[in-house]
C-alpha cells in the first residue's frame, strides 16, 4: 500500500484569455494537465526504490535558499506586479522548487535539511517532475492555444513535502504546510460535515488552555472549502449552538471569517457537561439535514474537553444518547483530552464505539495540528492504493 497521499492541485489562469470562448473547454484541459500530472507522479513514486539519496543530491531548489538559474519575471501572467529586486516576485521555468514546513525540517541557521527519511524520499523522487513540468511548458509556448506560460502546478505530500512549479522564493521560509490548506484536506477527505464542540467550562482558563481551544476550532474551520458544511457548540454546564439558526454552514469565505469571529468572542466558566454537548451537536444536525445545510457525505464530531464529566449524568446515559441519536448518519466522533485533568476513559470509549479516533494532548502542546489532522480518518479510506 501507498504511505503517501499525494495531493495535486492545478491553478487557474490568473490573466484574461480573450482568445478562449469556452469556458468548458478550458476546465477540461485543465482536468487533463491535473489528471497527467497525477500519473507522472504516481509512475515516480512507484519507481522510488530505484532513487537513492546520492543519485538525487543537489538535484532540488529550496524556495527560500536557492539562487534559481533562470528567473525571469513574467509576472503579468500570474497577476503579480511587482519584480524588479523582488526576488519573490522572479519565476523560473526551467525547475520546480522545494517547499518544507518547520515541522519537518531542521533549521540550522544557514539550512534547512528534512528530518526524516520519508520527507527525504518524497523531494528525491519528485525530483524528475521537472522533466514534465517543462515539456508541458514548452507545449503550452509552442500552441499557445492556452496562454504562453504553463499555469502553477504542484503535489503536497502527506509527510509536508511539497514541490510546485514555476520555481519561486517565498517571503516567510518553512510556514507553508500544504496538509493544512483546504485544497489538499478537500481533495485527500472529500465533503465533510463537521461539528467542533468546545469545552468552556470554569477549568478552561487555566494554563492558555481556552486560547489553544479557540486557535484549533479555527484551524479546522479555516481547512474547509466550500465543498463543506460546519458549526460550533460550545458546552459547560449547559451547552448552545455559537452560530445561528441552530444549523451548519457552508464552508465559504464569509461564513468562515464570520465564525471566527464569535470563536473569539467565547469565555469560559461553568461546569462539564458532556450530555448536553452531545445533545446539541446531534440537535444541529438533525435541524441542518431537514434543512438541507448538509455536503451529504461524511460526517464528523470534534469533541474537546479539558475535565472530568460532571455526575448529574452516568457514562452510560451519555454513550445511549450517542447510540440513539447518531443511529442513521454514522458520524465519526473525534475526541481530544486536554491537560493533566481530563477524563480519558469516556472520551476514548467515545471514540471507539463511533468508529473515530482519540487524543490525549499535554497541557501547551499543539492541540491545533491534532484536531485538524481528523481528516486523515478519510484519506485513509479514499485512498484504496491509488495516489490522488
Amino acid at each position: 500500500m501507498f504511505n503517501i497521499v499525494v495531493l495535486l492541485l492545478l491553478s487557474l489562469f490568473a490573466s484574461n484569455h480573450g482568445s478562449i470562448t469556452d469556458l468548458e473547454e478550458l476546465m477540461e484541459h485543465q482536468e487533463q494537465l491535473v489528471l497527467e500530472l497525477a500519473t507522472e507522479t504516481e509512475r515516480l513514486y512507484q519507481q522510488r526504490c530505484s532513487t537513492t539519496l546520492e543519485s538525487c543530491r543537489e538535484r532540488s531548489y529550496n524556495e527560500c535558499l536557492s539562487l534559481l538559474p533562470s528567473m525571469s519575471c513574467p509576472a503579468e501572467n500570474l497577476g503579480i506586479e511587482e519584480c524588479g529586486e523582488c526576488a519573490s516576485a522572479l519565476f523560473d521555468y526551467s525547475s520546480s522548487v522545494i517547499r518544507l514546513p518547520d515541522s519537518v525540517g531542521q533549521w540550522d541557521g544557514s539550512n534547512l535539511e528534512p528530518n526524516s527519511a520519508e520527507v527525504k524520499e518524497s523531494i528525491c523522487y519528485g525530483a524528475d517532475l521537472d522533466t514534465f513540468f517543462t515539456m508541458k511548458n514548452e507545449e503550452f509556448f509552442r500552441t499557445r492555444q492556452y496562454g504562453d506560460r504553463l499555469p502553477q502546478m504542484y503535489f503536497g505530500a502527506s509527510n509536508g513535502a511539497m514541490r510546485i512549479y514555476p520555481g519561486r522564493g517565498s517571503k516567510e521560509c518553512g510556514k507553508y504546510d500544504p496538509r493544512k490548506r483546504p485544497w489538499y484536506i478537500a481533495a485527500s477527505s472529500g465533503p465533510k460535515d463537521v461539528i467542533i464542540v468546545i469545552d468552556i467550562s470554569g477549568s478552561m482558563n487555566n494554563l492558555g488552555r481556552l486560547f489553544l481551544a479557540k486557535e484549533a476550532a479555527k484551524e479546522v474551520i479555516f481547512s474547509l472549502t466550500i465543498g463543506d458544511h460546519f458549526s460550533v457548540v460550545t458546552f459547560s454546564t449547559g451547552a448552545s449552538s455559537l452560530l445561528p439558526g441552530n444549523v451548519m454552514l457552508r464552508g465559504t469565505a464569509d461564513n468562515k471569517e464570520y465564525a471566527m469571529t464569535l470563536i473569539d468572542d467565547i469565555y469560559a466558566g461553568g461546569s462539564t457537561n458532556f450530555y448536553s454537548a452531545f445533545e446539541k451537536a446531534f440537535n444541529v444536525l438533525d435541524d441542518s439535514i431537514s434543512q438541507e445545510h448538509t455536503s451529504n457525505c461524511h460526517k464528523s464530531v470534534l469533541f474537546l474537553t479539558d475535565g472530568v464529566m460532571d455526575t448529574d449524568y452516568t457514562k452510560d446515559q451519555v454513550s445511549d444518547l450517542i447510540t440513539s441519536r447518531n443511529e442513521g448518519y454514522g458520524a465519526h466522533i473525534f475526541t481530544y483530552s486536554l491537560g493533566s485533568s481530563a477524563d480519558v476513559f469516556i472520551p476514548k470509549s467515545i471514540a471507539c464505539d463511533t468508529g473515530g479516533l482519540f487524543t490525549q494532548i499535554p497541557d501547551g502542546a499543539d492541540l491545533a495540528a491534532a484536531m485538524s489532522s481528523y481528516y486523515k480518518l478519510y484519506a485513509m479510506g479514499l485512498g484504496n492504493n491509488t495516489v490522488y
